[in-house]
């Protein structure tokens, strides 16, 4: 449970180093999509440490077929609406970057097991569950995100200039998502270890950084959802019944 503190710490850093690093937007968005990879490599090597090769290819296999899918939709706009990722985010294929791999697989893991290990006995209720996680996270990092110029949408929409398809757009990836690794589970190649606290690399060091983000930059509101989401995570954690 440390860790998931200092990821969280690691993305409050990471914040205050772009707003007082006087950084112009260019180096910010090609600093931001460097920062979206080293997360990746993070959470990596903390799954690595723990010798979980079948989790690893649990996340690469859900994380490809998410990248497809939201590759597909930035190319035609289906899944979310019409947005385009700005071209100076390194590392990108088909106008997405190359790190939304690893930061789908990622979060499908994350916040699956966050439910799973709440011992609730419906499948379908935790990949609802997770997808309720991973949208109510959304709703913090996808306006800090166009604010800073990471993508842009068309058309603006009610929140926060975000408009609701991308929210529901990330609800079906993440039930699609959560299908596949409950798929995994079930044919004893994706494993959940329940001698110890998960870590949830990527969605603390992403809450940290965003959180931040809004209130430096004087989006209090975002700010306080960012801290109430990331408090419910570390409240669910410290319930999660350790064999």
């Amino acid at each position: 449970m440390k860790k998931n503190y200092i990821f969280l710490a690691l993305g409050i850093l990471g914040a205050l180093g772009n707003f007082f690093g006087n950084i112009s937007q260019k180096n910010s968005i090609i600093i931001s999509g460097l920062f979206l990879i080293g997360m990746c490599a993070i959470a990596s090597f903390e799954l690595a440490r723990k010798n979980s090769k079948k989790n690893i290819l649990s996340v690469l296999g859900v994380g490809s077929i998410l990248f497809i899918l939201e590759a597909l939709g930035a190319q035609t706009g289906i899944i979310y609406g019409d947005f385009i990722y700005h071209e100076y985010i390194p590392l990108q294929l088909f106008g997405t970057p190359l790190a939304m791999l690893g930061i789908w697989g990622f979060l499908v893991y994350e916040w699956y097991q966050l439910f799973f290990r709440q011992k609730i006995n419906n499948a379908l209720l935790v990949i609802i569950l997770t997808a309720i996680g991973i949208v109510s996270f959304d709703l913090v990092i996808d306006p800090g995100a166009a604010h800073l110029g990471l993508w842009y949408w068309v058309e603006k929409g009610p929140w926060f200039g975000i408009p609701i398809s991308n929210f529901i757009g990330w609800f079906i990836m993440s039930s699609i998502g959560g299908s596949l690794l409950l798929y995994l589970y079930k044919k004893n190649i994706f494993i959940i270890n329940h001698t110890e606290p998960h870590a949830m690399v990527v969605s603390f060091i992403s809450l940290g950084f965003w959180t931040s983000y809004h209130f430096l930059h004087g989006i209090p509101s975002l700010g306080i959802l960012g801290t109430v989401i990331s408090l419910v995570i570390i409240i669910l954690m410290k319930k999660e019944p350790l064999k």
